[in-house]
């Protein structure tokens, strides 16, 4: 079995990932691709997004499969930063209708930002306010989305 590689947990995760991505992507085909006056309807974006999510999927697969075997890290070594991710992102459902859009999804990146890139203040905080704050304008201001304005009023 010299040339048999086994399936290592990145590839299972992968696959899963990517099998949930696949699920994501036939509903968003079920959704309409445009509204009856022509403009962009709810099945655009997710669209996109769910075939980007399958189509990465797929290369880091091939990747990591093409990759020379090595030992798997033990399991704890990411734990504690993937429980805190889960916990910020179950927080920023809970913050979004209250705080409203712009201001849940800056204290989201803040935290998620802090635990990925540590000591890195300047570059976390500017990449936490810009994004949202561009997000909000197209979703908001270009697409009319109706996202939560929270206590922020809204352009």
């Amino acid at each position: 079995m010299s040339g048999v590689r086994r399936v290592d947990g990145h590839i299972a995760w992968l696959a899963a990932i990517a099998l949930v991505a696949v699920a994501y992507t036939g509903m968003a085909f079920g959704m309409e691709w445009e509204t009856a006056a022509g403009r962009i309807g709810p099945g655009f974006f997710p669209r996109i997004i769910g075939g980007l999510l399958v189509a990465l999927c797929c290369v880091a697969i091939a990747r990591r499969a093409r990759a020379p075997a090595e030992a798997e890290p033990e399991a704890s070594r990411h734990a504690r930063v993937v429980v805190l991710t889960a916990l910020a992102a179950l927080g920023y459902l809970v913050l979004f209708e209250l705080l409203g859009a712009v201001l849940a999804s800056v204290v989201f990146m803040l935290v998620v930002l802090s635990l990925l890139s540590p000591g890195r203040p300047v570059a976390n905080a500017t990449v936490a306010v810009l994004l949202p704050a561009a997000l909000f304008l197209l979703f908001e201001v270009g697409l009319g989305a109706g996202l939560p304005p929270g206590p922020l009023p809204v352009p």
